[in-house]
């Protein structure tokens, strides 16, 4: 807009020059209709042909911030969802066929190390949601990442556990795989302490997964929701049963699905 201000004050400066000459001669409206009628049609279309590239520069300037918006949500979808997508590769090949049972502190086996931080969530590119009614969605998905990290913490813990501790008590006290033995004789061989140690742990793998497999979904539905009423001329993606099984099938084949069990 620099430019159309210097456009109006080169015409105040040039009216007030017509001015002056036309007060210094005995018959001013000649030299007036002379000078400032073509001069007021070449300068308004000046100004105008300024304010119009102006105007085209900014619409092209929000248009492109409105693509890099949308582009930054549709990817945090996809990361929150890849996240969910972990936790229930996770849930599906080794909790829940151990979920109603009363070993799964030493059945359930441990796992290699997990990472956490593999699944990146840019919530600096979310910051416009800030200037949105749905600014406090930002502190939700920051939420989300957070409880992420801890079920992995949780997974990774356990497995430590079990692989450090627990395996070594049970060799020690000769149970075999395949063994029949009474819960009394395992919790024996453990211990007291590193048995509640190792069923504390195993209860907060249960606990942490499920509880942050709900909040993901919720608030990536939430933010699908939230970007398609800001943006609604965009495509916003959002993940159907169908497109969740895909994205599954596609981590295990890439190996994003939890690593290969340790010797239980």
């Amino acid at each position: 807009m620099n430019r159309a201000v210097w456009i109006v004050g080169l015409m105040a400066v040039f009216l007030i020059g017509v001015a002056v000459g036309a007060g210094l001669t005995s018959d001013p409206w000649p030299l007036l209709a002379q000078a400032i009628v073509p001069g007021l049609v070449t300068l308004a279309a000046a100004f105008y042909g300024a304010k119009y590239a102006f105007d085209l520069q900014t619409a092209k300037s929000l248009r492109e911030a409105e693509i890099a918006q949308v582009a930054a949500g549709n990817k945090a979808i996809f990361a929150l969802i890849r996240k969910c997508n972990k936790l229930q590769n996770f849930e599906q090949q080794f909790l829940k066929q151990f979920r109603d049972d009363p070993t799964a502190f030493l059945q359930m086996p441990p796992l290699l190390e997990l990472m956490k931080d593999d699944i990146a969530v840019d919530l600096d590119s979310l910051s416009f949601l800030l200037e949105t009614k749905h600014r406090n969605l930002l502190g939700e998905i920051s939420v989300g990442i957070a409880k992420y990290q801890s079920a992995i913490d949780a997974i990774n813990a356990r497995s430590r556990l079990h692989l450090a501790e627990a395996q070594p008590a049970i060799e020690r006290a000769k149970i075999i795989e395949g063994g029949e033995y009474t819960l009394q004789q395992i919790v024996a061989a453990l211990g007291p302490r590193l048995y509640a140690t190792l069923t504390q742990a195993t209860n907060q793998v249960f606990d942490h997964t499920a509880r942050t497999l709900v909040f993901l979904e919720d608030v990536s539905k939430k933010l699908t929701a939230a970007l398609k009423e800001t943006f609604p001329e965009r495509s916003i993606i959002s993940f159907t049963s169908a497109d969740v099984a895909q994205c599954e099938h596609n981590n295990r084949l890439q190996g994003d699905g939890p690593a290969a069990p340790g010797r239980a």
